[in-house]
């Protein structure tokens, strides 16, 4: 087990963060339970971060200072996600509540087991878990876990913290009955000083990048943006735009070979490219250099990426389900459906639009970000849920929605 250093425990409250990752290998959920511990720490709540060691640990390790997790090797296979040290941990941390952050892997279902042990509750964030989509499209696996050990994770949870009212209904579908409380997402506003040089070597840089930024998995509708983008290039309305795709792993996955052939077989090569996953300074240097981004997704919680787009004050094309349904009638986003025509008529929408009208869009989802998607403003509610889950008698929060 590799040990952060005990927390001082001079704070109101102390929650265990129990998640199968302190790493990008788990992208999404990464970026929330690291830049939410963090935000925390400055509060008066303690975090006592317990998960699993994987390939990517000792890189991001660094990046969750000044909150130290604590991890623990796996034993057996990776998906399953077995320590036989981290029930232990779990006991020891003597923690006033329990706060799981993914799925599907043997540390939820170890914090749900803490919580009966310990009678001490916890909240459950959805994070696009419960999306049915992402139920039927998770395989075998996955469903026969939520038919068997996890039904006992998702029922016994004091509270369930969805992004949005679609995944409150999602939740309600699934006949979870649990408290639920709306608290989105936030996002980490960047330095708006700092500029970056072009990060595209193979792309000239007078053209127009509209970016798609993360994993290449059916779930974000990367098969369909690109017949979508074939269709508009087939037309000649691309114009100088040229589709960048930044979150390739490079590991052979059929999905990805599938997604790549596609790129050649129609000979897409001059208008689109395909990159690895970019961290830290060189994933806002994408978002910095691009002119809009795109994220036709099926299932998502409240996207990270979306949410990172409109920081950088970036026009963004995105689908209901990036968790973010009024951002259209708000200006900030250009709505489409996850089918190729929507996505056609969405992505020339916004090539057609001038520069002003682009930068428009861009600042109107800035201003939402920051007055509504700060860290600060989430970390506040997060507490609000935590103080009345330990107590009942706390005032309920205004975020409850039931």
């Amino acid at each position: 087990m590799h040990a952060g250093k005990k927390t001082k425990v001079d704070k109101q409250i102390k929650v265990v963060f129990s998640t199968p990752s302190v790493s990008r290998l788990y992208t999404g959920v990464f970026e929330v339970s690291r830049n939410l511990a963090r935000e925390l720490h400055k509060s008066d709540v303690a975090v006592d971060v317990q998960a699993l060691i994987d390939d990517y640990t000792k890189d991001d390790f660094s990046s969750w200072t000044p909150v130290k997790p604590n991890t623990h090797r796996v034993l057996g296979p990776r998906s399953v996600g077995y320590s036989p040290t981290y029930m232990d941990a779990l006991i020891e941390s003597d923690a006033s509540l329990g706060h799981i952050h993914a799925l599907w892997s043997y540390t939820s279902y170890a914090l749900y087991r803490w919580s009966k042990m310990t009678e001490k509750g916890y909240l459950l964030s959805a994070n696009g878990y419960l999306d049915p989509w992402a139920i039927a499209n998770s395989g075998f696996k996955k469903n026969i876990a939520f038919r068997i050990g996890f039904r006992s994770v998702l029922n016994n949870a004091s509270c369930i913290q969805v992004n949005s009212v679609l995944e409150y209904e999602s939740v309600r579908k699934l006949g979870l009955n649990n408290p639920t409380c709306l608290i989105s997402n936030g996002v980490t506003l960047p330095d708006l000083a700092t500029s970056y040089s072009w990060p595209w070597s193979s792309i000239d840089q007078g053209r127009k990048v509209l970016l798609f930024l993360g994993r290449i998995d059916k779930k974000k509708g990367v098969d369909i943006l690109l017949q979508a983008w074939k269709s508009i290039v087939q037309k000649g309305m691309n114009k100088d735009w040229h589709l960048v795709f930044v979150g390739f792993k490079n590991d052979g996955s059929k999905y990805e070979e599938s997604v790549k052939s596609y790129i050649e077989e129609n000979s897409l090569e001059n208008t689109v490219a395909c990159l690895e996953g970019k961290y830290g300074k060189e994933m806002e240097a994408c978002y910095q250099n691009c002119n809009a981004f795109v994220l036709p997704s099926f299932s998502e919680g409240a996207s990270i990426a979306v949410l990172s787009a409109w920081a950088f004050s970036k026009p963004v094309i995105a689908t209901d389900e990036c968790g973010f349904p009024d951002a259209a009638l708000n200006g900030c986003a250009i709505k489409i459906e996850p089918t190729k025509n929507s996505i056609q008529l969405g992505i020339s929408k916004c090539i057609e639009m001038n520069e002003l009208e682009r930068s428009a869009m861009g600042q109107k989802g800035f201003k939402l970000v920051t007055e509504k998607y700060s860290w600060k403003v989430v970390a506040k509610e997060i507490t609000n849920i935590y103080k009345w889950i330990i107590s009942k008698d706390h005032e309920r929060p205004d975020n409850m929605l039931d």
